[in-house]
């Protein structure tokens, strides 16, 4: 993942002599927060995907706990995503 942050920023003024004086501690307060922001973007894109996929997997069930686990999803957000696993699994 640093690879595509780092692609993001490559064109972006990092060099001391680049930046106004007193900037650069600010700035990097703000490629840090875009990293942040990525990272959550990527976890709200992974969970949509789990949506999706709870709906066909062969075995639901494994699926939403070793990605719940991985997610580190709540106990309330795991509960609604259990939701998706099809009425055949849920009885079996």
């Amino acid at each position: 993942m640093p690879v595509v942050v780092d692609d993001l920023v490559s064109g972006y003024p990092s060099q001391p002599d680049q930046l106004a004086p007193g900037r650069e501690a600010s700035e990097r307060r703000v490629l840090e927060r875009s990293q942040e922001d990525l990272h959550h973007a990527l976890w709200l894109m992974r969970i949509s995907y789990l949506r999706y996929a709870l709906k066909s997997a062969p075995d639901a069930h494994k699926l939403l706990e070793r990605e719940s686990r991985e997610l580190r999803l709540s106990p309330q957000l795991r509960s609604l995503l259990g939701q998706f696993v099809p009425r055949e699994q849920v009885a079996s």
